[in-house]
């Protein structure tokens, strides 16, 4: 346990601490594939980027520029692999450029977050378990969102460059590591996040989730996946933690996710 701390807060990022991050993705997925003639009807792309949503994004796009070549008419030869190869390092690179331009200018900012962590940093030990990239996150994005890297304990931040796929939430890889660093046991923490696999990694690894709604999840989605604590945004969060911390959180010991 860190001395002089009351527990510890993993946040995920995107829909957490900044607004406007998920059609942002959506797009540069989009405007990537089309830089790299790849044509996915607009509705089925939608529905393949929702349905690995949770993953980092980026491996989203190499996951589609697979699909998309899976679902030609013919097998790819050995000449056809080597073109997908080149393609994802195209993709890549357009992809790490939209990210510093486009969506950097895109996302918001939520008003008092900033002053928010800066409060809670005082009593708790804080953590980043985001599925963004690191050099994004710490050189674009959170400059932009006027929060310091500080605030976050650097033992205790996990993004996509850290991970390997099976260790991606849903798992509860990241958490149950950042409870063992940290020292603090699940009761002592809460896991911050705004999508059903942040809800799910916090349930695997036995911690209460808290779900803002300025990210992917409504109040009503949070509720089906048994939140109880769900605020409007996380200038709200102080006013919960008294109830949410010291608790059993569900626990799906039956359903355990084999990367925890």
């Amino acid at each position: 346990m860190i001395k002089g701390k009351e527990g510890v807060i993993p946040f995920d990022v995107d829909g957490v601490l900044n607004t406007g991050s998920t059609p942002l993705y959506i797009r540069g997925i989009e405007t990537v594939l089309e830089t790299c003639d790849i044509k996915i009807d607009p509705v089925v792309l939608k529905s393949e980027v929702l349905e690995r949503w949770g993953r980092p994004p980026k491996r989203i796009l190499m996951s589609l520029i697979d699909f998309a070549a899976e679902n030609k008419s013919s097998a790819p030869d050995h000449a056809d692999k080597m073109k997908i190869r080149r393609t994802k390092d195209f993709a890549a690179e357009n992809y790490d450029a939209f990210m510093a331009t486009d969506f950097i200018d895109g996302i918001g900012a939520i008003e008092g977050a900033a002053e928010a962590l800066e409060e809670l940093h005082e009593r708790y030990e804080l953590g980043l378990n985001t599925s963004a990239d690191r050099r994004i996150l710490f050189e674009y994005m959170l400059p932009k969102l006027g929060i310091d890297p500080a605030l976050f304990n650097e033992k205790l931040i996990w993004t996509a460059d850290d991970l390997d796929e099976n260790q991606e939430k849903p798992s509860p890889y990241v958490l149950n590591r950042i409870l063992r660093v940290s020292g603090f046991d699940a009761r002592q923490a809460v896991m911050v996040g705004d999508s059903a696999t942040d809800v799910l990694s916090a349930h695997f690894a036995g911690v209460e989730p808290i779900v803002p709604l300025t990210g992917n999840l409504t109040e009503e989605e949070a509720r089906e996946l048994g939140v109880e604590f769900v605020i409007e945004d996380i200038t709200r969060i102080s006013e919960i933690l008294p109830r949410a911390l010291g608790r059993p959180a569900i626990y799906l010991a039956g359903m355990a996710h084999p990367a925890g």
